[in-house]
């Protein structure tokens, strides 16, 4: 962005708001500074050397006093004059400096005034034109009051020195007006990203927790909107289906009620606040999005859904009373549902201490299907949090760490393609009776799909968890399946759905680690959540920018000790965060569908350097890249990756495509389909990671691979273990016999790579020979095996 547009005065206006609170900070920032000032220059008066401007320290001194005083009940009630304050606050000052330049003395050259004008209007965000006309006019107030009062060579030598000093503060203060307008351009972008859900665009409970003390005296309706069976839709259909039918009913609940006040509530549930509307123009709002709801068209098919709903009106008292008119909006939604799919109720809200008793009452009069999961027939999550709520409050011994215990039956959606939904449901039924019976008279509920919560004691989980484990295990059959659990101890005060979501997300932290099935909340997986959650939010400016790189590590010829090949990796190097290991950016990319990004630069940035690559080794260097299974799914990967090569002009023989062991675990049929496109396309396809999963003959059987790459796990015995050696010389026999070509990964020492060389490893990669490295940083030298 050019200066002049960093400096254009609808960025201003486009920010107002946000320019009106800096001020108002800024301005309590100068009177800060000015008062410092003032007073270690009436210090050094009184105690070093008194000057002519001894007086007029004082009087400076005793002014940001006076104005320190009046600030906060003038711009409390008027924030929105806070940038004429801070004008109003300085022009007193610029006064003071010029008179001291001028008519108080008048044979000494100006040099307070000059400061003055340097450093006063950077403290001011503003419109440029009223900053540079703010410079303008000190100036010209200056040299009228010179001109009149001081002598005509002592006035023309301060007119020199004003030149120089009014262009440096001119173009000082532009260019720290065009950085602050830079940094609060990017403070509200990503603000804006923090406050909404990424899936559906619809405000997040972060921006709730935000906006709940805006409505402190306002008449306000909190509706919170249900899709009916949702979870049959994510069953039949896929999450991803599930995602876009929010998606749907968010895009019309913004259309009717607004983008401002339209919130993400839970995986199937809108809250939508209305301050403006009577009750009656808020049932016809209500019955207009319904109504919009009946039809939807989603993947050219058109399905009929329909939404529960249950509000809630009046006048919260502060930011914590709205949060508990919402609650209360929640619980009426259990009674809204047990009147069936469809039905819309509303009630006025009633903040007394025995509302409050009697709300949890009147949930448990009313219908067990209200409280009940419809499929294992235990509590569900809208009850669970309410029943935990008054536990934690008033039944539980707190000295005993009550503990919240997240489980995720992982892989469960393959046991349901396997044995289809009627046994799904079965397995969960039984599930529901292991935990029960494990953690009696402890209380437990299933919040969605596969997923159950129990409230109980700290001391309660090794034992009953290993007998749940131990009971669990042979209900999966052969299907690879576990049960993970997440902990977090209940903080008293901490807001029950609060440490539910830290179970939750210390359960979502081990779902791919085979060595865990159990992990406790700490604020490091809250660091680490964050930093996933800025990976998922800034994967495009990492690519569009150049955060992201490909680092490059040497394939060696055994034999001839050459470079033959290249692998391509990805790097992320943040301005923020630094450096980020592959760990830190690939699985929040794979979990949220969004690897296909990373890949596809990687495919063309390779392709990019083909020709730097030839120039630096005198010859072609074929590359390898890492393709995702997700890719071959969600993508057109195939047709991708041959425009990008023909695109680049680059030989097809000097790209080829690494798929790991895992990803043939799913999808085979259509995956193998497209690996073979690709290989009549001229692709080698090289099988990454061989001998990490629970399905490597199969692997070699099914699909048609060039190079087989032996997984480095076994480098890491090799040393130690005799059947480490036996294992890797009967995988390299055997892909010998298959006319394949082996390549062992994460050699690291000469002893590993003189005894895989002779047992006929064609080619080997690890940090013996080189780590990932820059382009800039690779090197072609030959290396000297055994």
């Amino acid at each position: 962005m050019s200066f002049l547009k960093r400096l254009s005065i609808k960025r201003y206006y486009k920010y107002k708001d946000e320019v009106i609170k800096r001020n108002y900070i800024a301005s309590q920032t100068f009177i800060l500074v000015g008062t410092i000032v003032a007073l270690v220059n009436l210090l050094s008066n009184m105690f070093i050397r008194k000057t002519n401007g001894y007086i007029g320290n004082i009087v400076l001194l005793a002014y940001f006093v006076v104005v320190s005083i009046i600030r906060k009940p003038i711009l409390d009630k008027h924030l929105q004059r806070s940038t004429l304050f801070l004008y109003l606050v300085q022009i007193p000052i610029m006064i003071i400096g010029i008179l001291m330049g001028t008519v108080l003395d008048k044979n000494s050259l100006t040099f307070t005034f000059f400061l003055l004008l340097i450093c006063l209007p950077p403290f001011i965000l503003d419109n440029p034109i009223r900053h540079i006309g703010y410079l303008v006019g000190s100036m010209c107030a200056y040299l009228a009051m010179g001109f009149m009062f001081k002598p005509q060579d002592v006035f023309n030598l301060d007119l020199v020195h004003l030149m120089g000093f009014f262009m440096g503060a001119m173009f000082l203060d532009l260019f720290v007006l065009a950085e602050r307008f830079d940094n609060l351009e990017n403070y509200v972008l990503s603000e804006e990203k923090a406050r909404h859900d990424e899936m559906s665009g619809l405000k997040n409970r972060y921006a709730l927790s935000i906006d709940v003390d805006s409505f402190e005296g306002k008449r306000v309706f909190a509706a919170i909107i249900d899709i009916d069976y949702f979870k049959f839709f994510n069953d039949m259909f896929g999450h991803d289906f599930g995602e876009e039918l929010v998606s749907y009913l968010g895009k019309n609940a913004r259309k009717v009620f607004g983008e401002k006040y339209c919130y993400r509530f839970e995986s199937d549930e809108i809250l939508v606040l209305d301050e403006k509307s009577n009750e009656a123009d808020f049932k016809k709002k209500l019955s207009s999005l319904k109504e919009s709801f009946s039809e939807v068209v989603i993947r050219d098919k058109s399905f009929h859904p329909s939404c529960t709903i249950a509000y809630v009106h009046g006048t919260p008292e502060s930011g914590g009373d709205m949060n508990e008119l919402i609650r209360h909006a929640d619980v009426r939604l259990l009674e809204a549902k047990a009147g069936g799919r469809g039905t819309v109720i509303g009630y006025p809200y009633d903040r007394s201490q025995k509302r409050q008793t009697d709300i949890l009452s009147e949930v448990a009069r009313s219908s067990n299907t209200n409280n009940l999961d419809e499929i294992t027939g235990i509590p569900n999550m809208q009850f669970f949090r309410i029943r935990a709520d008054e536990m934690l409050g008033n039944v539980l011994d707190l000295d005993k760490h009550p503990t919240i215990l997240y489980f995720n039956i992982c892989n469960f959606k393959a046991y349901n393609e396997e044995n289809g939904f009627r046994k799904g449901d079965k397995l969960l039924r039984d599930i529901s009776d292991i935990l029960k019976d494990e953690f009696s008279n402890r209380l437990l509920a299933r919040f969605a799909e596969d997923h159950f919560v129990i409230l109980c004691y700290e001391s309660d989980i090794d034992e009953r968890l290993t007998n749940v484990n131990h009971r669990v295990k042979p209900l999966f059959g052969n299907i690879h399946m576990s049960l993970k659990v997440g902990a977090a101890v209940y903080t008293k005060g901490e807001n029950v759905g609060i440490t539910c979501d830290k179970a939750k997300l210390a359960c979502d932290s081990i779902k791919h680690d085979v060595t865990r099935n159990l992990v406790f909340y700490s604020e490091n997986l809250e660091n680490k959540n964050k930093l996933q959650k800025y990976v998922i939010s800034h994967i495009d400016e990492a690519v569009e920018k150049g955060y992201l790189r490909v680092y490059y590590q040497p394939i060696i010829d055994l034999v001839s000790g050459q470079v033959v090949e290249l692998e391509a990796l990805a790097r992320w190097i943040d301005p923020i965060h630094g450096f980020l290991a592959p760990s830190d950016f690939i699985p929040p990319l794979e979990e949220f569908k969004l690897i296909h990004k990373i890949d596809a630069f990687m495919a063309e940035q390779v392709c990019k350097d083909q020709a730097d690559l030839r120039r630096m080794a005198g010859r072609d260097i074929p590359v390898s890249i890492n393709l995702s299974r997700l890719d071959f799914m969600i993508t057109n990967i195939v047709d991708s990756i041959k425009d990008i090569v023909v695109s680049n002009n680059v030989d097809v023989r000097n790209l080829h495509i690494e798929v790991t062991e895992s990803a043939l675990e799913r999808d085979s049929e259509e995956l193998r389909a497209k690996l073979n496109e690709l290989k009549e396309f001229g692709f080698e396809i090289w099988l990454d990671d061989f001998g990490s999963g629970y399905s490597s003959l199969n692997s070699l059987q099914d699909f048609n691979f060039d190079v087989i790459k032996v997984d480095m796990k076994f480098m890491r015995t090799l040393e130690t273990s005799p059947q480490t050696k036996i294992i890797v010389k009967s995988i390299v026999e055997m892909t010998k016999n298959l006319n394949l070509r082996t390549l062992m990964e994460g050699v690291e020492t000469e002893n590993q790579a003189r005894f895989i060389k002779a047992i006929g490893v064609d080619m080997s990669q690890g940090y013996l020979f080189s780590r990932p490295v820059p382009i800039d940083e690779l090197k072609f030298d030959q290396k000297k095996i055994g």
